[in-house]
């Protein structure tokens, strides 16, 4: 996630090195003291796009109620599934390319403006067919709608390759304040709304067009090229040639991650799928620190010579599911007031939902390391392995406990194919060590 070369903390070689020697200096901390204060920054950049993502769930429950905030969540399904799918691994690609690269960044970032118009033409097309198409009944009405959600792929896709080649350069003060206004740009448009008068699904639908261009003219304001538009280098095909490799990881993960919201779009009502909607930025937390932390895990992949040894890779492991662990046990005693409290009477029906889906969480957020480190150690088959697999029991278990449960069987089958995937990936990484169980150790030959 650096130019050239860089540290595991994702800052510029140049820009570490005085930062590092500036702080050990002054603060006497150790190495890994120096990692963990370069790395926090991005870390509470995520915990605040937690807040602003929690404080827009709130507005939309509190300004459209559970079914109308069902007819919100199915509008946006498709687009918020296809969106990442979408790049085809091509932001991986502009992420190594700007670690890798020496100089000036012009080039890369003019690529990566094409090929995110490109991509994004061709996503929204995708997105508009599925939306005419394929919406379940009872819920096609909301088709256009859906359509002018896919409207705003081209502009997205811009920014999020941009934002790629600011995280591989490791211009992370740019990359995080990007991330912060794109998020905090639609709840400040609700709120604005709502002060005018009642919001509808319609005008919240409507929103999201000017929410993503002010995210992507944030960027491009903050960009040290005014000609964004001119061919770049390497050429746009080159840079897609170069993502091709991550797209299959891409498309596993993110459908895997999304496979959830196709479940709860054809499998609940719009009631049921409001009360989903409002579940899950409660319990998404638990994901905060591991999705800022596989940025990292990814960066020490790109840089790694060799595989790290099983002991430390262990002793990780554990510190991260220990913390995952006993944050979710603190959270769960809460959940259920906070729900109400936030979202109002009306949405207690949400509890049920995310209390489900927590354990999910816990187990995804360790996913997310391991698989940021293992892609870019160049071994991304082991997670699409293990999301093929969760994706294959959260789908058996979503049909095999529909008819007991409803809805309900989709957080539980979400919850199911989490931690499936989880025990996959953990074991994947284990063999990448050489670690072997003391049970399937080979005894010494003692027949000389």
């Amino acid at each position: 996630m650096q130019p050239c070369v860089t540290s595991l903390a994702g800052q510029p070689a140049s820009l570490w090195t005085r930062t590092a020697a500036a702080a050990k200096g002054r603060r006497g901390l150790s190495r890994a003291g120096e990692k963990i204060v370069a790395m926090a920054p991005t870390v509470g950049t995520s915990f605040l796009l937690v807040g602003i993502t929690a404080a827009q769930a709130i507005l939309l429950a509190r300004s459209l109620g559970p079914a109308a905030r069902g007819e919100y969540a199915a509008a946006i399904s498709y687009t918020r599934i296809l969106t990442f799918i979408g790049l085809l691994g091509a932001n991986f690609a502009i992420v190594r390319r700007a670690a890798l690269a020496e100089g000036n960044l012009v080039g890369i970032s003019r690529a990566a403006v094409r090929l995110g118009a490109l991509t994004g033409l061709g996503t929204m097309v995708v997105v508009s067919l599925l939306s005419l198409f394929a919406l379940p009944p009872g819920k096609q009405h909301l088709a256009w709608l859906a359509v002018l959600c896919a409207s705003t792929l081209p502009w997205e896709h811009i920014r999020l390759n941009l934002m790629a080649v600011d995280q591989g350069s490791g211009r992370f003060r740019r990359f995080n304040a990007g991330r912060l206004v794109a998020a905090a740009a639609l709840p400040l448009l609700l709120a604005g709304a709502l002060v005018f008068g009642r919001l509808s699904v319609r005008e919240a639908t409507l929103l999201l067009i000017p929410a993503t261009l002010i995210g992507l003219a944030f960027r491009l304001a903050w960009s040290d090229d005014r000609r964004p538009w001119l061919a770049g280098k390497p050429a746009t095909r080159v840079l897609a040639r170069e993502g091709l490799p991550y797209a299959t990881s891409v498309v596993a993960s993110d459908l895997f991650n999304r496979f959830d919201t196709l479940l709860i779009l054809w499998m609940a009502n719009l009631t049921q799928q409001g009360y989903y909607a409002a579940a899950v930025p409660a319990v998404q937390l638990l994901v905060v620190a591991p999705e800022a932390l596989a940025l990292f895990a990814f960066n020490a992949g790109v840089k790694s010579k060799r595989t790290h040894d099983a002991r430390r890779m262990v002793w990780i492991a554990a510190a991260l599911l220990a913390f995952q662990v006993v944050a979710a046990v603190i959270y769960s005693l809460i959940l259920g007031r906070l729900i109400t409290l936030v979202y109002g009477a009306a949405f207690q029906g949400a509890t049920r939902f995310a209390m489900i889906l927590l354990p999910g969480q816990l187990f995804q957020g360790c996913t997310l390391v391991a698989d940021g480190y293992l892609r870019g150690h160049g071994k991304a088959g082991a997670g699409i392995r293990a999301r093929a697999v969760g994706a294959i029991a959260m789908a058996g278990c979503a049909v095999f406990l529909y008819k007991p449960y409803g809805a309900l069987a989709v957080p539980l089958a979400a919850t199911a194919g989490n931690t499936v995937s989880a025990l996959w990936i953990g074991a994947a990484i284990l063999r990448q060590t050489g670690w072997r169980p003391f049970w399937a150790a080979t005894a010494p030959d003692q027949t000389s």
